[in-house]
């Protein structure tokens, strides 16, 4: 799900910086704390390790701590320090923080462009991103994955009587629905407007029409009887590529539709 964009994201811009402090000052042992995550960087081995910082406590007590913002700091070992002058402290300190504060920009950058605002989900291009990913992993695993199409039932109704405010915690909550019925390594995307997607990873064919019973079923008990409609495609199944995937599975939603309207 796409959400603030992890240190695993960030950390190839920020080793950059770690290896640059590591050679401006000649030390063999650099950190940088980003919240709870901290990065080490091992010049001797030209080794990084990416962790919690609880599990190096040991390791940052050992080190003089230079606080770069709230939830940044720079760790060098405490004779390195010692030795550099006022002068260099103060570059170092600025190359760093600027720095560290150009990825914090790229990561509120990367949230509006892939993240859909209103529901906290990955919007449309961030699907189509991660589906392009899995077509190629999939393609040479020969793994299987699904996608769901799905369609709030009378939208326009539910804005037109209760207003567009309302129709807005309908979105959120069914984007919230999903998410928490799917597996965190599934992905839960706000196509547009009233559509969602969703791409089942790694899904055996039998266990599909359970998850979507399953969703259709929360969202009703779940938001006041508000109902859905699904679809659904499988990779090889129905298609190779991502517009005949997305064709399917739009297809068959609009024929789940239908199927109410004439019962």
């Amino acid at each position: 799900m796409f959400r603030p964009v992890p240190l695993s994201e960030k950390e190839k811009f920020l080793k950059l910086v770690l290896c640059e402090v590591a050679m401006s000052v000649n030390s063999e042992e650099v950190c940088l704390v980003c919240a709870n995550d901290i990065i080490i960087y091992n010049k001797g081995v030209k080794k990084f390790t990416v962790g919690k910082v609880d599990a190096y406590i040991e390791l940052i007590n050992g080190m003089e701590n230079i606080q770069l913002t709230k939830e940044h700091s720079l760790l060098l070992p405490k004779n390195i320090v010692e030795e550099l002058s006022d002068d260099i402290k103060e570059k170092l300190i600025y190359f760093v923080k600027v720095n560290v504060k150009n990825c914090m920009i790229f990561n509120d950058m990367m949230q509006k462009l892939t993240i859909d605002m209103l529901c906290g989900v990955p919007n449309k291009s961030a699907f189509i991103s991660r589906l392009e990913e899995e077509l190629q992993r999939s393609a040479r695993s020969g793994s299987v994955f699904a996608i769901l199409f799905i369609d709030i039932d009378n939208f326009k109704t539910i804005n037109d009587n209760k207003g567009h405010l309302e129709g807005d915690k309908v979105l959120k909550k069914i984007a919230s629905i999903i998410r928490s019925t799917i597996r965190k390594s599934d992905v839960v995307a706000r196509f547009g407007g009233d559509e969602f997607t969703v791409l089942l990873l790694d899904i055996e064919r039998s266990v599909i029409d359970c998850i979507v019973k399953r969703i259709k079923y929360k969202i009703s008990s779940e938001c006041g009887g508000v109902s859905i409609s699904i679809g659904r495609s499988v990779y090889p199944d129905d298609g190779k590529t991502i517009d005949e995937l997305i064709k399917v599975s739009d297809s068959n939603m609009y024929l789940d539709k239908k199927n109410k309207i004439s019962k």
